[in-house]
């Protein structure tokens, strides 16, 4: 057996587990409600974060600025909504931990630091000292192309 089957076979049972644990606390109907409840509520928060981090994302495009940041909130919102959207209160529990700014923050923050998209990162725009080359050939026809150095 691999280690994502291993993985996925414990989320399992720990899933059963915790939702039969509070069944007997609240009540069945209630925890399948609860279940219910969070996987909609989920989805209007994937929405709604997702949504707005898309805009700032296309903003910062338009003004020639990489959107890390705003693309790592984006990935970790649609993380978030899947995990809210997959029945059972550890998975809501992680979608939440993922949708919600204030924590999900510190985790962009950190990915954001270990990984090389932020570091000299190029910007979309061309600066207007950067040379520009045509190649002329025999036959008339002009290539044209950019050049700059590194």
């Amino acid at each position: 057996m691999n280690g994502f089957k291993v993985f996925g076979l414990v989320w399992l049972i720990l899933e059963l587990v915790v939702f039969f644990w509070i069944a007997h606390l609240i009540g069945l109907g209630w925890a399948i409600l609860l279940i219910i409840l969070s996987s909609l509520f989920g989805g209007v928060l994937m929405r709604r974060f997702g949504l707005a981090n898309l805009q700032r994302a296309q903003l910062k495009m338009m003004q020639g600025e990489a959107p890390a940041r705003e693309m790592f909130n984006v990935i970790a919102i649609v993380l978030g909504g899947i995990f809210m959207i997959i029945p059972g209160f550890i998975s809501t529990a992680f979608g939440l931990f993922l949708l919600i700014p204030k924590l999900r923050d510190p985790v962009v923050n950190w990915v954001l630091r270990k990984s090389a998209f932020n570091m000299g990162q190029p910007t979309m725009q061309q600066s207007a000292s950067e040379p520009q080359a045509e190649i002329h050939l025999d036959e008339g026809r002009t290539i044209e192309g950019e050049a700059w150095k590194e």
